[in-house]
């Protein structure tokens, strides 16, 4: 039943093998937390990027992907992983991504909440 959710956002795979290492109840408290966490993140990157941050972006970086792989999240760990990779300067294509993972934060959200919701009914 998890692999129903349809997103180009999710590695379902990834979702299922957590919530067979927990339990629903304890995964959605640990989505809710990572959702919290990932906008933070997403506000850090972005600051980053505006105060020309190139060290504070990659770090913020590195840590954003990691927090993604664990749960899944593809999406931001491509645009992660492309940002930690930042070498020489902060540019228009950075901002551009910045502001792609900040578009991105509902739909992702709400994936991961009908991922958790879907495994209600199945």
């Amino acid at each position: 039943m998890s692999n129903q959710v349809s997103s180009n956002h999710l590695n379902v795979d990834q979702l299922q093998t957590l919530l067979n290492d927990t339990n629903l109840e304890v995964l959605q408290m640990l989505i809710d937390m990572y959702s919290k966490d990932a906008k933070e993140r997403i506000e850090c990157l972005s600051e980053a990027v505006h105060q020309n941050d190139l060290a504070r972006l990659k770090q913020e970086a590195h840590a954003f992907k990691g927090s993604s792989s664990n749960f899944g999240v593809i999406s931001y760990v491509h645009y992660a992983k492309i940002l930690e990779l930042e070498t020489q300067a902060i540019t228009e294509s950075t901002h551009e991504m910045v502001a792609n993972l900040q578009r991105l934060y509902p739909n992702v959200v709400e994936d991961l909440q009908n991922w958790c919701r879907q495994q209600k009914t199945a």
